[in-house]
């Protein structure tokens, strides 16, 4: 079975991609008639944990005495197909951002509803955000297939774990306006990290590589002061800025706290 979604991988990546991208059309359609279309019952994000906590914890023990699975060709084929998911949800934001898609020519913080226009456009490319996500869990899957299990730490498994659940939260509060900012950011620090992992396999040098982890933290802070704005200026209900300052906060906590022991290490090792 695994060897024959490895030989079609790189096929159903540019069928799904393509897919997505007739999607936005025929969702816009859908759209005027009915605005809650982004929305989503419990049941994704409840089978999705169930799902991840089982993979997290069963899926080692299943692979203990099993031979680790070589998958170089299968993850360079994800990390490109990341590359370019992550680059076109960039675009599309940018491009709402600036009046040349669904919405008005808008500010890059502070849209309020009545100066939008149609939140279409910056609805479907969170939506977007949020449904990879779950994609992302395959970052988890080769590590359990590989028998990578130290990659699985806390950070690793609370990362994917919340953040998939505060993006479910977004696109049921209010799915457009200000709410883009967060996945904006995040698409671009994903596009450099998949772009990083996907030429490490190739043994290429990769000039952003040790600037990554110090990326994402700023990534953390430029959000956090995203959230005080939005909950000074209430251009979106409370209850996001208040979901991303704890969420982007315990990440910055966690992500420095990495940072700090992978520094040392290395501090050590060249003295």
């Amino acid at each position: 079975m695994l060897s024959v979604l490895r030989k079609y991988l790189p096929y159903l990546s540019l069928v799904h991609l393509w897919h997505l991208y007739q999607l936005e059309g025929k969702m816009a359609e859908q759209y005027k008639k009915d605005q809650t279309i982004f929305e989503s019952d419990l049941t994704v994000p409840v089978a999705g944990t169930v799902f991840y906590l089982l993979l997290v914890t069963v899926g080692p023990m299943i692979m203990k005495n099993r031979k680790a699975f070589e998958l170089k060709d299968s993850m360079l084929v994800y990390n490109l197909y990341q590359v370019i998911y992550n680059s076109w949800c960039c675009y599309g934001f940018v491009r709402e951002v600036m009046g040349k898609g669904y919405a008005n020519k808008l500010n890059v913080w502070g849209n309020y509803d009545a100066d939008i226009g149609s939140n279409f456009g910056l609805g479907f490319f969170i939506w977007l955000h949020y449904n990879n996500k779950y994609l992302e869990f395959f970052d988890s899957i080769f590590m359990v297939l590989r028998k990578k299990n130290e990659q699985l730490s806390f950070l690793h498994i609370y990362h994917h774990l919340t953040i998939a659940w505060c993006w479910w939260v977004v696109t049921k509060v209010y799915c457009g306006g200000d709410s883009y900012f967060g996945a904006l950011c995040n698409s671009f620090i994903h596009v450099l990290m998949y772009s990083y992992y996907f030429m490490a396999a190739l043994k290429i040098s990769c000039p952003w590589k040790r600037h990554l982890t110090k990326m994402q933290m700023i990534q953390f802070l430029t959000c956090i002061a995203h959230a005080v704005y939005l909950y000074v200026h209430k251009t979106v209900p409370v209850v996001l800025p208040v979901l991303q300052i704890f969420m982007m906060s315990s990440l910055f906590v966690l992500f420095f706290t990495f940072y700090m022991r992978k520094y040392k290490k290395s501090t050590k090792k060249r003295a």
